[in-house]
């Protein structure tokens, strides 16, 4: 499936990249108040694997909604982010974690109303395009 994604070069967010932290509109639910996705976020933190997944998108129309300032997607632009689109295999899978080998059927994604997580090894980075092409 295709996943779309604010990132910049070396793959991080823009909520933890320390450069350009997107502001909160009201638009952007955390992972425990969105209601779909809170019951998945819930079960991998209960896990402590929350660190192998990346947040993204569905739909471009669900990343426009989030990403909705003009003047932050062009700073954002400057600081070097970018919309990044991953090819995600969505099949659930076992995964050992290596802090106590346990292993878990996990899933590779996490759907929400607003947003979803992805497994990060299970996404391939297939193209990069500037963020003024979302609108």
């Amino acid at each position: 499936m295709e996943v779309y994604r604010v990132e910049n070069e070396s793959h991080r967010g823009p909520y933890n990249a320390g450069e350009a932290y997107h502001p909160d509109t009201g638009d952007q639910p955390t992972p425990w108040c969105d209601r779909r996705l809170s019951r998945h976020w819930d079960k991998v933190n209960a896990q402590n694997i929350e660190s192998q997944y990346l947040f993204g998108f569905g739909t471009l129309d669900q990343l426009r909604k989030w990403f909705n300032d003009p003047a932050w997607l062009n700073e954002a632009e400057e600081e070097g982010f970018r919309l990044a689109v991953y090819d995600v295999d969505p099949q659930p899978f076992m995964y050992e974690r290596p802090f106590d080998e346990r292993k878990l059927l996990v899933d590779a994604v996490l759907p929400g109303d607003n947003q979803l997580c992805f497994w990060k090894d299970s996404a391939r980075l297939v193209r990069t395009a500037p963020l003024s092409s979302i609108y």
